[in-house]
């Protein structure tokens, strides 16, 4: 099992942290947590995340990967839960870069 760090690409904020094996467990784990919303995921291109989702229909995260966090990073995080504060931005994309996974919602 490994922890990722989500920024969200419409928004660039630091969405929040999901456990899984895969960045796409991950981000599943973390969007039910937060809301319950049945979602597809899909890997796609970093380069093409920002600029190819309609963001009513589908949006996604940048993942990063937990190994590289360090007492610094975890100290600016706790210190606040803005998820829109630069410096945790900042911290979460100094992380290694592991995948962009696109989420749609699924369709009755």
């Amino acid at each position: 099992m490994n922890t990722f760090a989500m920024i969200d690409r419409h928004s660039g904020y630091f969405w929040g942290f999901g456990d899984g094996h895969t960045p796409v467990d991950a981000c599943r784990a973390l969007d039910a947590e937060i809301d319950g919303t049945d979602y597809q995921y899909d890997y796609c291109p970093r380069h093409e995340a920002r600029a190819t989702y309609d963001v009513y229909d589908t949006t996604g995260h940048d993942v990063f990967h937990l190994a590289a966090w360090n007492d610094v990073a975890e100290s600016i995080l706790s210190a606040l839960d803005d998820g829109r504060d630069e410096r945790v931005i900042a911290a979460i994309t100094a992380l290694p870069y592991v995948a962009s996974v696109e989420r749609r919602i699924l369709e009755d």
